[in-house]
Order: structure tokens, then C-alpha cells, then sequence
């Protein structure tokens, strides 16, 4: 009986390798970064609804958002685009990011499927797009919550922890960015230059 060979990857070229880190760094960030976003508004809604009971003095305020809440992120959301801080097309956009969080988590390879294959399926690489503009759309909403007056703001220990990862995240994206730039630009230029040449070849044939 003939023995099936397993499948075998070709190498990936120094631009390749380069994309493929770029986006792994990027997708941890956003993991961090979307959860960052998710806790610090699901905590200060908690925080600014404890301040206003306490404020009241009356335990029959309603708690906007009850610690057995279902889909709480959504619904703190909801809250925000009553209070004006988001308005309807930003929450839906964040419920795009979260799920685009999910597949990162569950089909991470999905996001990775473009690097260094000779082709994809059309259905595939629509279905599992990489984004490279989720993170700047994260620290925007971030930065629209953080400039709310109307809630405090709950600092987390945890997130203390991973800054200074952050920070050597984002520097090493600099860099690569840089190098990638180097790379895209010098291998459009031989592609330039092969087809160019070819095209003299093949006038000369003729």
C-alpha cells in the first residue's frame, strides 16, 4: 500500500515572514485592546451607577447595568448611545470589532491564509478579510469613551501588567512596518523590471 507523502509548505520569502509577524504582533494588540475597551466601559458604567445610588442616598435607583445582566457588553453600549457618547453606527461598528476578536481567538490561521499562498479560494478570503485598521478603530472608540465626562474611570492592575509588552509590541510594529515598506517597494520594482524586460524580448522576437 502506497504511503500518502504529508502536505508540505513552501518557504515563505523575507517579505512574507515580515507580513506574517506584522499581523501577529497587530492581533494580539487587538485582543488586548478590544477587551481594554470592553471592561473599562462595562466598569465605569458599574462605578458611575454605585456613585449615584451612594449620591441619592436612595437604594431603589435603578442599576442600569446588574452584575447578572445578559449580553452585557451590548447593553452597556445601548447606554452609551443613549447618553450620547456613541452614537448607533459606532456601536454597531464595535460589535464588528468584537466578532472580528472572536474569529482571531477561534480561526486565527483564517487571518493568516493570504501569506505566502500561490492562491485562495474567493469565498475564503472574503469571509476571513484581515483588517488592518481594527486597531486604530479600537484606540478611537477608546479614546471617544475616555473623553466622556459623565463617568469615572476604573483603572486596572491587570492592565498595568501588559504596558510595557504594548510598548515593545508596537515598537517591533515599526519596525516592521518600516521593513515591509523596504521590501513591497523593492520587489514591485523588479516585478517592474522582469515584465519590462520580457516585453523587450518579446518585440525583439517579433
Amino acid at each position: 500500500m502506497r504511503k500518502e507523502k504529508p502536505l508540505k509548505a513552501r518557504c515563505l520569502s523575507s517579505l512574507e515572514k515580515n507580513i506574517a509577524k506584522f499581523r501577529a504582533f497587530e492581533l494580539i494588540l487587538v485582543l488586548f485592546r478590544i477587551e481594554r475597551l470592553r471592561r473599562s466601559v462595562i466598569e465605569s458604567i458599574r462605578a458611575a451607577d454605585r456613585l449615584d445610588v451612594r449620591l441619592s442616598g436612595s437604594k431603589v435607583k435603578m442599576i442600569r447595568l446588574p452584575s447578572d445582566a445578559k449580553r452585557v457588553f451590548d447593553r452597556a453600549l445601548s447606554i452609551l448611545v443613549t447618553d450620547g457618547i456613541f452614537s448607533m453606527s459606532d456601536k454597531i461598528e464595535i460589535i464588528a470589532l468584537v466578532d472580528y476578536r472572536n474569529k482571531i481567538a477561534h480561526r486565527v490561521e483564517s487571518l493568516l491564509h493570504d501569506v505566502g499562498a500561490a492562491r485562495i479560494d474567493a469565498g475564503l478570503r472574503d469571509k476571513y478579510q484581515y483588517r488592518y485598521d481594527a486597531l486604530p478603530r479600537i484606540e478611537h472608540f477608546q479614546g471617544k469613551f475616555d473623553q466622556a465626562k459623565a463617568y469615572v474611570r476604573v483603572l486596572s492592575i491587570e492592565n498595568f501588567g501588559f504596558f510595557s509588552v504594548e510598548d515593545m509590541f508596537l515598537a517591533e510594529l515599526e519596525k516592521l512596518r518600516k521593513r515591509i515598506d523596504v521590501q513591497w517597494t523593492k520587489q514591485r520594482k523588479l516585478a517592474q523590471a522582469g515584465h519590462e524586460s520580457s516585453r523587450g524580448s518579446e518585440s525583439r522576437r517579433q
